[in-house]
């Protein structure tokens, strides 16, 4: 049977600590986990009770080079502002890109084919392209969806 990722981690000490945001969950240690020491890795779940780490290769300068511990939207740090990637503005764009990375995603049979194609093509039914050109004039509109849809914590 073949494993399927479903965490980014880190090693540190010989345990391995899963990734949620800029929390760490500590989550023991696995068979290899000296091999992967000060790495961050891939979390697969090989059976029960049993993981399968591999490395990510540049994660580090990855995680590294799109790290931010400041108000990004501050007039003072419009310089590191201009070096992020921007996200994608709707859930059409993010099929897009998602469709464009596809790649990474389905490497070494972490998400299949049939799972991208179906989450791109709920994402692209949202039909949202044009919505955020169309409330930035709107305050009222822009109101309603920040209400509905954004959510924090």
């Amino acid at each position: 049977a073949s494993s399927q990722a479903n965490a980014v981690g880190l090693v540190l000490d010989g345990k391995v600590q899963l990734l949620c945001g800029s929390t760490r969950i500590a989550v023991g240690t696995a068979p290899d986990a000296e091999d992967f020491e000060g790495q961050l890795v891939r979390v697969s779940a090989v059976k029960a009770g049993q993981v399968k780490l591999t490395a990510l290769k540049d994660g580090v300068k990855g995680a590294n080079d799109t790290y931010v511990n400041v108000n990004i939207l501050k007039a003072e740090n419009a310089k590191l502002l201009k070096t992020l990637d921007c996200l994608p503005d709707s859930c059409a764009a993010s099929a897009d890109l998602l469709l464009k990375q596809r790649a990474i995603y389905e490497e070494k049979g972490v998400f299949s084919k049939a799972m991208i194609d179906g989450i791109a093509a709920e994402l692209k039914a949202f039909d949202d392209r044009t919505l955020r050109a169309k409330v930035t004039k709107n305050a009222k509109a822009m109101a309603e969806l920040v209400k509905t849809y954004f959510h924090c914590g």
